[in-house]
């Protein structure tokens, strides 16, 4: 049997038991994580005080023995489905399925489950599979690729257009209103309008933060929209929301200045700050830095994009190390995380919890262990996790609810004895080994 390996400080757990699936993609919400295998199962552990492991039930996984590898269930997706995407928001989650429909579950507060009420689902066993309807985006419409913020959740559509629902009173849902959608009936599908992006403009991708989400279009140029106190929308100014009154989105909404001639090609978001992968390799974060969340390489609660002459050329790079680029970027709530060209993390930002995987909070290098290098990484709320080059994955941060799947709640990451070399499958606990053996 093959099987892939969750290395995840000083033990490790087996999170796919399916023959010759291996996980391909990492998702993490406020208080859980979720993978994907490269064959479209999904399994997630974690906080599940709001059903979004998806188990039927309200029971945590993650925290105690036997409750990983093949003692968790995968997600019931319906019959003959299998995900090509999963994104997870604060406490919810959406799959994109192989049939371009979405299906979400979790806490429905507000609509951000896109069912025309705030009822929770995953919970009861009659909630998933073939019971858990898809999402009405519009007659025809199927999604593309998914973002999930706090309290909503965006997509972008196969015509390339951009429709969000859940919360909107910071204007996140970029339709000129301050209304919730999705909570009501007649509030999707048709009903719910795409996101003013402008004429002519379509949508590349886009990303959620907690209250604010941003757009990467089909010129490269990149637009923000909805909680802006904190300079994270971009714009030069520190207006407290965009997008939640008529003429403030299309054409009136400015693109973000990333300096001349630089565009983005990945974003990622935290609760008040946003990051940009340039075309360049190079990395911007703007927003709030509080907690060194924008990686100036200097201490300083500066916030940076809400006020004039500090984004484009005015706003420093995050220093990578020399000569390194980035070749991806995730954030979690404070924090954020790049995977460099050669294959090393590097994190920075708040580090309450060991989510930076070292002690500081300035940009630095996290210990993966001799040898090994990262093909993926993915951050959310205070947890980060990297899928390594051998198929293992190593999470470190916070672990209160059991995020990192090792059958405890202590916290792993600040300390240099947390990482590298130290999650060897030598120190594994004994649940984990006896998963490992079923490889042969």
């Amino acid at each position: 049997m093959a099987a892939v390996k969750m290395l995840a400080l000083l033990s490790a757990v087996c999170i796919l038991t399916a023959v010759a699936e291996e996980v391909a993609k990492l998702s993490l919400g406020d208080w859980h994580v979720c993978a994907m295998g490269s064959q479209g199962s999904v399994k997630c552990w974690g906080n599940n005080g709001n059903a979004q492991l998806g188990q039927g039930d309200d029971v945590r996984r993650g925290d105690g023995a036997n409750e990983m590898g093949k003692s968790l269930p995968t997600i019931d997706l319906g019959t003959g489905r299998h995900a090509l995407e999963v994104n997870s928001g604060a406490s919810h989650n959406c799959a994109r399925l192989d049939d371009g429909l979405l299906k979400c579950w979790g806490y429905g507060h507000l609509g951000r489950l896109g069912y025309g009420d705030q009822v929770q689902r995953g919970g009861n066993s009659d909630e998933m599979g073939d019971f858990l309807p898809t999402v009405e985006l519009g007659t025809g419409r199927t999604a593309v690729q998914l973002a999930l913020g706090y309290e909503f959740s965006c997509a972008v559509l196969d015509n390339a257009s951009v429709k969000c629902w859940g919360q909107g009173g910071y204007g996140q849902l970029g339709i000129g209103t301050t209304s919730n959608m999705g909570a009501g009936s007649s509030e999707m599908g048709d009903h719910l309008p795409p996101v003013d992006l402008g004429t002519g403009r379509t949508a590349a991708d886009v990303t959620a933060g907690s209250y604010f989400a941003c757009a990467r279009l089909d010129d490269s140029s990149l637009k923000c929209w909805g909680h802006g106190e904190y300079g994270q929308l971009g714009i030069g100014s520190n207006s407290y929301t965009v997008g939640r009154v008529s003429g403030e989105m299309g054409d009136n909404l400015p693109t973000v200045d990333l300096g001349t001639g630089r565009t983005a090609v990945e974003l990622s978001a935290g609760v008040f700050h946003a990051c940009a992968r340039l075309d360049n390799g190079s990395v911007k974060c703007w927003g709030r830095n509080n907690n060194n969340q924008l990686g100036l390489g200097f201490a300083t609660s500066i916030n940076m994009g809400d006020d004039a002459n500090e984004m484009g050329n005015y706003l420093p790079p995050v220093d990578l190390g020399t000569g390194r680029t980035a070749a991806e970027l995730s954030s979690g709530k404070y924090h954020t995380c790049a995977r460099l060209d050669d294959g090393t993390i590097r994190c920075w930002g708040k580090n309450e919890y060991g989510e930076l995987g070292h002690a500081g909070t300035l940009p630095s290098n996290v210990d993966l262990g001799t040898g090994r290098t990262a093909v993926h990484v993915a951050a959310g709320g205070y947890v980060t996790c990297a899928l390594l080059d051998n198929q293992e994955t190593k999470c470190w941060g916070g672990n209160t609810l059991g995020m990192l799947g090792l059958g405890d709640t202590q916290d792993r990451g600040k300390s240099s004895s947390d990482m590298g070399s130290a999650t060897s499958s030598t120190a594994a606990t004994d649940e984990a080994r006896e998963a490992l053996q079923q490889l042969d």
